[in-house]
């Protein structure tokens, strides 16, 4: 089994989507040149700011997309653990 694992990603709309849409290309063209992936895990902080829901669409069309689409990869085999920048800081947990 081939695991690719990555994070921190920090997505931020407000940055050049240009170049960070360039860097995941080339990223996925070097991966491409491997054997198959069969599993990525993705351990944390996909946006920059949690309270921007937003970004996490954009992140995913960005970065998750063209690993399933160019690569193959079952989006079932993707896993997504959120950092301490996935968090949404204006809510409130009273549990917490």
């Amino acid at each position: 089994m081939r695991i690719l694992h990555i994070g921190d990603f920090h997505f931020r709309s407000n940055k050049n989507v240009y170049e960070q849409r360039n860097i995941i290309s080339l990223f996925i063209d070097d991966l491409k040149k491997k054997d198959i992936i069969d599993l990525v895990l993705f351990s944390g902080d996909l946006v920059f700011n949690g309270s921007k829901s937003d970004d996490f669409e954009k992140a995913h069309d960005i970065l998750f997309r063209p690993l399933i689409d160019e690569l193959k990869i079952d989006s079932a085999n993707i896993f997504i653990c959120s950092g301490n920048h996935d968090i949404d800081r204006s809510e409130s947990s009273e549990a917490i």
